[in-house]
C-alpha cells in the first residue's frame, strides 16, 4: 500500500493508492478467504483476538479446555 500525500496542510490530505496486490487480497476477503495475524492473546482464559490484515475483520476464539478448567470468581 502506498499514501502519498498531495499538499503539505494541517490537515495532510492524503490519497490512497492500492496496488495490484492491495485489490487481489481485498477480493480474496470478500470471499471469505481472510489472512488472519494474532492481535490480542489471553492464556490465562485461554482467549484470542485475531484479525484480517486486508480488511480488518476480527475473528475470536476461546480454547474450550481452558476455558473450563479455570474456575469462576464471584
Amino acid at each position: 500500500m502506498r499514501l502519498i500525500r498531495i499538499h503539505a496542510s494541517a490537515r495532510k490530505t492524503v490519497i490512497y493508492h492500492p496496488s495490484l496486490a492491495d485489490v487481489w487480497n481485498r477480493a480474496l476477503c470478500l470471499a471469505g478467504r481472510h489472512d488472519y495475524e494474532t492481535v490480542l492473546e489471553y492464556p490465562s482464559i485461554g482467549a484470542k483476538e485475531d484479525m484480517c490484515v486486508h480488511c480488518m475483520k476480527a475473528r475470536y476464539s476461546v480454547h474450550a479446555l481452558a476455558a473450563a478448567s479455570r474456575p469462576v470468581n464471584r
